[in-house]
């Protein structure tokens, strides 16, 4: 169960409150979460034949229910479609292959660099991520992002699912790692119910990024007056606007 734990009101730091600390979330912040999601449904598509023991398209099947349907209930429209008796065992092998799979997913353009930059400033830099902890950790060495950031944090590991956002206990063990809080930090996310309104109510900064065609671009936000970015560059010039020095000029050169 998700420990209750005191939220620091937002008003507790002044506005220009300096930035010392950024918080990132993981899936469709820093990478488009739906190539993950194409390579484990093609996957489990894969292990679905090998159970049944012929060809039968499941992977296009499970791909037509993700663009037709969304995320939700996959496998089970899935196997429907086919015809296949849905039992615990299969779907537990489908799972298992989904999430396990060796995933080629690359950052968003210009992720690195900006992760690169904000380090360069000084910034503490710390990734917030829920997930079955070694998806996460695949996810993470694909990407070749681990080195830009101080502390990792995979709120599975602090207890299970109970613990994922917007559980506290991720927030609070980011401030503890850090070293700092309330507005010296700010949270960079793409689900408002998630990241970012827990992240708030710790009187935190909070930008959202809401890329388009992303799962949750289209998301309601209570706070109708967040920051918003569509692009990596506008997160960019939105995070420089809270560090007290900034090159509005773009991104520096990587040619050196």
């Amino acid at each position: 169960m998700c420990p209750q734990t005191a939220f620091l009101p937002s008003h507790r730091f002044a506005d220009d409150t300096m930035l010392r600390a950024v918080v990132f979330d993981l899936d469709d912040t820093l990478y488009p979460e739906k190539d993950f999601v194409v390579g484990g449904l093609l996957k489990a598509g894969e292990e679905l034949e090998r159970i049944i023991g012929k060809e039968v398209g499941a992977g296009a099947i499970f791909l037509e229910v993700l663009e037709n349907e969304g995320v939700s209930k996959i496998f089970d429209k899935g196997l429907a479609r086919l015809g296949v008796d849905q039992t615990p065992e299969i779907l537990e092998r489908l799972v298992y292959a989904y999430r396990n799979h060796q995933p080629k997913i690359t950052p968003f353009p210009r992720v690195p660099e900006l992760l690169e930059e904000l380090h360069h400033k000084g910034l503490r830099l710390a990734l917030l991520t829920d997930g079955p902890v070694e998806c996460q950790r695949a996810k993470i060495k694909a990407l070749e992002i681990a080195s830009f950031f101080d502390h990792i944090v995979l709120t599975h590991e602090l207890g299970g699912r109970a613990f994922y956002k917007p559980c506290m206990a991720g927030f609070e063990t980011v401030e503890i790692l850090l070293g700092v809080q309330g507005q010296e930090i700010l949270m960079v996310g793409d689900r408002p119910d998630a990241d970012l309104e827990p992240a708030s109510k710790r009187g935190w900064k909070t930008i959202r990024v809401a890329y388009p065609g992303r799962f949750h671009a289209t998301n309601e936000d209570v706070d109708e007056v967040r920051p918003v970015a569509r692009s990596v560059d506008e997160l960019r010039k939105l995070i420089l606007a809270l560090v007290e020095e900034k090159d509005p000029q773009g991104f520096p050169s990587t040619s050196h």
